[in-house]
């Protein structure tokens, strides 16, 4: 990590932040970002420093294909969030916070799902009941004293007990 930032700084950079928003990646401050990201990828894989994730060392070497990689996540992936935060700020935050609980949904909707197809519920119950949306009967929420719980959310229309 300390080569990483260090070679950010001896490029005259204070920080690593490519223009996203702009419509040419091939602006002389996008090309020294993209050269930099190369250099300090190329150096930590060859330093096995990415050995965990399986990066073929082949293609390292091809700065082509690397192109192509880096192009790809800053100009593609990198650009839709920065249009997305623009749009709308702390959407990203929000979204990364809401991810553990669309899971937790999707596991719910799983297993009552099951339950609906087992007792031989109509097509359009199982169909609502397949939607991640329709389950979020208990959200975790952090407590400023201690662990966090999962609250159980009341519903109009749902028995109190």
């Amino acid at each position: 990590m300390l080569f990483m930032f260090r070679t950010v700084a001896i490029h005259g950079l204070s920080r690593w932040a490519p223009d996203v928003l702009s419509s040419d990646p091939d602006s002389m401050y996008n090309l020294l970002h993209e050269y930099i990201a190369y250099l300090t990828f190329k150096q930590a894989t060859i330093a096995y420093g990415y050995s965990h994730m399986g990066v073929n060392l082949e293609f390292v070497e091809k700065f082509g294909v690397m192109r192509k990689f880096y192009r790809s996540f800053v100009f593609s992936y990198m650009h839709k969030n920065a249009k997305l935060e623009a749009k709308s700020p702390g959407s990203m935050l929000k979204a990364k916070q809401m991810t553990p609980v669309w899971k937790r949904r999707g596991e719910l909707a799983k297993g009552r799902l099951d339950v609906f197809m087992a007792q031989g519920f109509k097509p359009r119950v199982i169909a609502l009941a397949s939607e991640n949306e329709a389950h979020s009967d208990d959200e975790f929420t952090e407590k400023a004293d201690g662990p966090g719980v999962y609250l159980i959310k009341s519903k109009e229309g749902r028995s109190q007990k």
